[in-house]
């Protein structure tokens, strides 16, 4: 939409679901702009782990109903 404000997302907390090609890409990506995501997957691969380790972010692993609700909780912006 021409001439309307765009707002941009708040991404103090981001919750990136799932850890694949994709996911990886939007973690690198914010790492960047030194934002600091959670990261929760029900399945990482162990490539998955070791890019989140070398991140130095948090990877949620199979989570449970009660880890991923308070995810959600805390997060600012689901991706």
């Amino acid at each position: 939409m021409t001439g309307m404000p765009q707002k941009r997302p708040d991404l103090s907390a981001p919750l990136i679901v799932g850890f694949g090609v994709t996911g990886r890409a939007v973690a690198t990506a914010l790492v960047a702009h030194d934002a600091r995501p959670t990261i929760i997957d029900d399945r990482p691969s162990d490539e998955a782990i070791e890019v989140a380790r070398r991140l130095g972010l948090e990877l949620i692993a199979a989570p449970t109903a009660e880890q991923v609700e308070s995810a959600v909780d805390a997060s600012s912006v689901l991706l």
